[in-house]
């Protein structure tokens, strides 16, 4: 993956949490409980790696193997965010987060 292919994926996955440290990058997806509520809790990928991977494999890898799809819930109805534009993402990055009872967002 080059720094194009990465920006569009950071773009596109706006959940995705990352940071850069001395030998690669640290992911994680808060969204998913695997991850809770434990910064520590991500997976590491060598920048060598990174290299060789695709967008939809380093997804895969952050999320496990596992496809997933971000829900919210606006005015009432339920909605799949992989299907929102740029700039409906972009309200929901803004959107203000309530911390719930359970730690998470309500």
């Amino acid at each position: 993956m080059n720094e194009v292919q990465f920006e569009r994926f950071v773009e596109q996955n706006p959940h995705i949490e990352y940071a850069f440290v001395e030998d690669g990058i640290d992911f994680r997806n808060p969204e998913l409980p695997w991850y809770g509520n434990h910064p520590e809790n991500c997976i590491h990928v060598a920048g060598w790696l990174m290299m060789e991977l695709e967008p939809d494999g380093l997804l895969k890898q952050i999320n496990k193997g596992c496809e997933v799809d971000g829900i919210t819930r606006i005015t009432g109805y339920f909605t799949k965010t992989s299907s929102w534009n740029k700039g409906k993402l972009g309200e929901l990055r803004d959107r203000y987060k309530n911390e719930g009872r359970f730690g998470g967002a309500d």
